[in-house]
């Protein structure tokens, strides 16, 4: 099950989605998942500059300091850079070559003696970093365990903001953000036992974003008969809309992982 304190966050997130207080939604639920002192979001890329997106009880003074001389020591950088791939990641205290003047200087200049980050695919070949910091104890391994359970509902939820955002550029004809794959969730049988196959089939193109119109002719059928499927889902569910769909999917996920 899904930690009681980050429900009402996860549900604030989803209401978010592709509006423009997504990411600072998402980083309320990234920071209620473990205690912190700072939040930091950077965003990386594989073959350009990081990005400093966002903070929280942090100095824009050391802001300029990392995007000026730090970034090219932060070892989360060199993970993405090196291939690493989206996840959860935390500092290597003891591999020195991975760590030199940013964990030596730097953190010690921002007070900061550990840091566990939330790498999500961002588009292209950049990644959205959302950082916890601590100026205390170490994140122990519960909690980086916690943080990599609910690694998927993370992901899902960013994920599922840039492909809504992509549907709303394509739909505008506004350009959308370079080698985005939109969200491609799947409801299981297994994981929705109250429904039947093609209850299923629609919960499946419900959470890829899909409009009634567009269910009824992808499964040709009448958009009453897809009308009257949802109900029928949001009663065997018991809920009442789409944000509750995508939280249930959102607790299936994190169960999965």
């Amino acid at each position: 099950m899904l930690p009681e304190r980050i429900i009402g966050p996860l549900t604030d997130a989803i209401g978010a989605i592709a509006g423009p207080a997504h990411l600072d939604r998402l980083i309320d639920l990234v920071a209620a998942t473990l205690p912190h002192d700072k939040v930091t979001v950077v965003r990386y890329s594989a073959t350009m500059r990081p990005e400093f997106v966002s903070w929280r009880n942090y100095s824009a003074a050391l802001v300029e300091k990392y995007l000026e001389q730090y970034y090219r020591f932060d070892p989360f950088y060199a993970m993405w850079r090196g291939g690493c791939g989206p996840g959860v990641v935390n500092l290597d205290h003891d591999d020195a070559s991975r760590g030199g003047p940013y964990i030596a200087d730097f953190l010690g200049e921002s007070d900061i003696s550990d840091e566990v980050g939330i790498l999500l695919p961002d588009g292209g070949d950049w990644a959205l970093g959302v950082f916890l910091d601590r100026s205390g104890r170490r994140f122990d391994r519960g909690e980086l365990a916690l943080a990599t359970r609910l690694f998927p509902v993370f992901a899902a939820l960013h994920a599922h903001d840039l492909a809504r955002r992509g549907a709303v550029a394509r739909r505008t004809g506004q350009p959308s953000a370079p080698g985005v794959a939109p969200l491609q969730p799947t409801a299981s049988p297994e994981d929705w036992p109250e429904l039947t196959p093609r209850e299923v089939e629609i919960v499946t193109l419900v959470l890829r974003g899909h409009p009634p119109a567009g269910i009824a002719q992808r499964l040709g059928i009448s958009a009453g008969t897809v009308k009257n499927h949802r109900r029928n889902i949001y009663e065997k569910l018991d809920i009442t809309s789409e944000r509750e769909l995508f939280l249930r999917y959102l607790t299936v996920v994190a169960q999965r992982g």
